[in-house]
């Protein structure tokens, strides 16, 4: 099965989000980033192989900083999304109702 990437998009505010990805119940990828995420901002992570990075941006799409230094390199952080169902879960540590969206990309092999 061909597992495409994503980039997933957690708004601010939040607190040191962490996002986790299960297919049939079972985990297979989880992120973290230790900071803070400004309100009108957002957390970018891309997991496009030409484009790799965590990041914030604003929500009109400015670089604010890299944060790929603060994420947690123990876990995978980059998702690839897998054929059939999956689950995103996304957290931190505000507690506050976290705003996500992801987009899953095509992407074609060619010969």
């Amino acid at each position: 099965p061909t597992e495409a990437p994503c980039i997933l998009h957690i708004k601010g505010y939040c607190r040191n989000p962490h996002w986790a990805l299960s297919v049939n119940n079972q985990q297979v990828a989880s992120g973290e980033v230790e900071a803070e995420i400004a309100d009108g901002n957002q957390l970018i992570v891309n997991s496009r192989d030409d484009s790799l990075e965590i990041a914030e941006y604003t929500n009109g799409n400015v670089f604010v900083r890299n944060l790929y230094q603060k994420s947690d390199v123990a876990r995978e952080n980059f998702l690839y999304i897998p054929t059939g169902t999956s689950k995103i879960t996304i957290t931190d540590d505000s507690l506050s109702d976290i705003t996500a969206y992801l987009e899953i990309l095509e992407e074609y092999d060619t010969i």
